[in-house]
């Protein structure tokens, strides 16, 4: 077996299984060899392959295929004029901060089946906390084009807080887009947040599917933890996850074990109704799913 080690990095597949990318190392578990790659992640592509995005040094969006086939810097924010033009409706963020490139941060892009539209994420120049929570607008690219637009703010709730750049996945029909991550709240918890916005309709539903906590101690904690979420089908989002005992972190003597908070349950699979945000099955003992 070949294997690569590496720390801090969520692993990805590529979308044809070629390799495997972690930050921006790349390993091809064929040939047995890694390397260092400008890119951030894996490429986003079209069904057909035809149009492809991703990110370079963590911030420049590439695209490739639509408006040109040859490889192009659509969101650029080392281009500072270009990029504000982009954000600065959407995020009014303070001069001081966007001014540095390095508080820019981009997400990882999502293309659509068609190829006509790729989604990102942006804090427009915010920069945010050291755990990596901060502001941020989802905006769509016509690949014709290179036109970038924001897609519409959904309402947050009374004391709903930003987090980590989300990733992305349109639905199968183009019409949705899955949006889910974390948000940093504590050293020990992290919780997940999804939620599925219409295109079409320009609305946003939140995924429902938090399992309640067992009858333990009044001293015990739990944090929902998503492992894996993607589009089973146009109207179905299939997600891996569970609540983790985080209790130990907020003991008496938190240090003692805390490195090994525990799952009270089995972390299982939730098919939910993209409409609703309703769950439609549960299959317990599962612990990671991928949608091909």
């Amino acid at each position: 077996m070949n294997t690569l080690e590496v720390y801090g990095y969520d692993l990805q597949w590529a979308a044809d299984g070629s390799y495997v990318q972690a930050g921006e190392y790349r390993f091809d578990p064929q040939l047995g060899k890694a390397w260092k790659t400008a890119e951030s992640g894996p490429r986003a592509a079209s069904k057909s392959g035809a149009v492809s995005a991703w990110l370079e040094d963590y911030k420049v969006l590439k695209v490739a295929g639509g408006k040109s086939r040859s490889a192009r810097a659509v969101f650029n924010p080392n281009n500072l004029a270009a990029s504000l033009n982009v954000t600065q409706k959407t995020l009014l963020v303070d001069a001081d901060t966007y001014k540095d490139v390095g508080n820019w941060w981009t997400g990882d892009p999502a293309v659509s089946p068609d190829g006509q539209a790729i989604y990102f994420s942006s804090n427009g120049g915010g920069s945010g906390g050291a755990a990596g929570n901060t502001s941020y607008a989802l905006f769509k690219l016509d690949s014709a084009t290179d036109r970038i637009v924001a897609l519409p703010q959904p309402k947050r709730a009374e004391g709903d807080v930003e987090g980590r750049l989300p990733q992305l996945e349109v639905s199968p029909d183009g019409k949705k887009l899955l949006v889910w991550g974390s948000v940093h709240s504590s050293a020990a918890e992290n919780p997940s947040f999804l939620r599925v916005n219409d295109l079409v309709n320009a609305r946003s539903v939140s995924l429902e599917w938090e399992p309640k906590p067992p009858a333990l101690s009044a001293k015990s904690y739990f944090t929902n933890w998503v492992t894996a979420a993607c589009w089973a089908d146009a109207n179905t989002v299939a997600l891996t996850g569970g609540l983790v005992d985080i209790s130990s972190f907020y003991g008496d003597n938190p240090s003692a074990d805390i490195a090994g908070p525990s799952y009270p349950n089995d972390l299982s699979l939730y098919l939910l109704d993209a409409a609703s945000g309703k769950i439609k099955r549960t299959v317990k003992g599962v612990g990671f799913v991928s949608c091909g």
